[in-house]
């Protein structure tokens, strides 16, 4: 049987993805199955917030109890786009609200491909404001779908080519 899951963000769909599960698998194997698909969320958390017309997914019944109904997850995690310096196309992360924000742009500066430097975060205020490295994004006031830009904590931006 093929299952879709939804995975909200605010009550919207930021994405989706269809597996193929056999009649007497159960909750938790396609838990794992969304999450190694989706990349961005573990099976526990998947999970936590596993709905079925309102109704929570119990983790050890057969899948084809809820076949045929739209499966969908309300993420806990903030979605954040972040730009680079010398790289025009942003990246989309998913982070845990308690991540701390040094964890996160160092998270961001591999991703871009940054090795050197001190990487960080920052908004795009105006003026804009560096966050601290060391409070989690939630304390921070990081929300979905804010735009945020990788720089070196150092001062100045990163120079890849260090």
């Amino acid at each position: 049987m093929t299952i879709l899951l939804e995975v909200e963000e605010q009550n919207e769909v930021v994405r989706s993805v269809e597996i193929e599960l056999g009649d007497d698998e159960t909750v938790e194997v396609a838990a794992t199955r969304f999450a190694a698909a989706l990349g961005f969320l573990e099976a526990e958390e998947i999970l936590e917030n596993l709905l079925v017309d309102g109704e929570k997914l119990e983790r050890h019944k057969k899948a084809h109890h809820y076949d045929g109904r739209r499966w969908r997850h309300q993420h806990s995690r903030l979605r954040v786009i972040v730009f680079a310096p010398r790289d025009p196309k942003p990246k989309e992360f998913f982070w845990r609200r308690n991540l701390i924000v040094g964890a996160a742009a160092s998270d961001a500066a591999k991703a871009f491909g940054y090795a050197a430097g001190n990487p960080g975060l920052q908004t795009f205020a105006d003026p804009p404001k560096v966050l601290d490295n060391n409070q989690t994004l939630e304390a921070a006031h990081v929300h979905c779908r804010e735009k945020l830009e990788l720089v070196d904590t150092g001062g100045g931006v990163f120079d890849p080519y260090r």
